[in-house]
């Protein structure tokens, strides 16, 4: 009698783990998306500057579940320095976001980063903090995906000098995690 009661508990224990595991299929599925963009900022200028337009649908694994996201929010970002003039220095680099075309669109959220050397944030990068606020705006943006496809990504670099004679260079990446909830 033992033996049976053994067996039709291990009997419940498989059946009840086949059964959970069988409904995992009917919950959403979470993936991280990074929207990455390389921007190449130089001039002569005391303050250097370039924008880059990116649009959501250039990434494959938004275009591809396009039609089964259920929502898109913000998780984190953060700035790398790829490339830059010898021994490039300045106060501040302020990387910006901004909804639309080009840089006249409405801001999403801007931060500024300390900056001395350029190499400062080569192999180490700085993890941008936006503030609730800000984090609210993009998420709502986000949330209108259909209708704010397109952003603006603006690096500046400001109280620019170097080693050498001007034209100043720097090749920054932003990198912006955000997190597709993606209908099964």
């Amino acid at each position: 009698m033992k033996k049976l009661y053994t067996l039709l508990l291990f009997a419940f224990i498989v059946i009840a783990a086949i059964t959970e595991q069988g409904c995992d299929i009917l919950n959403n599925l979470f993936l991280d998306q990074p929207l990455k963009q390389t921007i190449k900022t130089e001039g002569s200028d005391n303050n250097i500057k370039e924008i880059k337009t990116f649009s959501l649908s250039d990434y494959d694994a938004f275009d591809d579940n396009v039609e089964s996201i259920e929502s898109l929010t913000y998780v984190s970002a953060a700035y790398f320095t790829e490339d830059y003039s010898s021994g490039l220095t300045g106060t501040n680099i302020v990387v910006t976001l901004y909804a639309g075309f080009d840089d006249s669109g409405p801001l999403v959220w801007s931060v500024t980063i300390p900056f001395g050397q350029a190499s400062d944030y080569v192999k180490k990068p700085y993890k941008i903090k936006l503030t609730p606020d800000e984090i609210a705006e993009f998420n709502r943006y986000l949330a209108d995906y259909e209708n704010n496809d397109t952003y603006t990504a603006e690096l500046k670099v400001e109280n620019v000098n170097g080693n050498d004679p001007p034209p100043y260079y720097l090749i920054g990446r932003v990198e912006i995690i955000v997190q597709m909830e993606i209908k099964p």
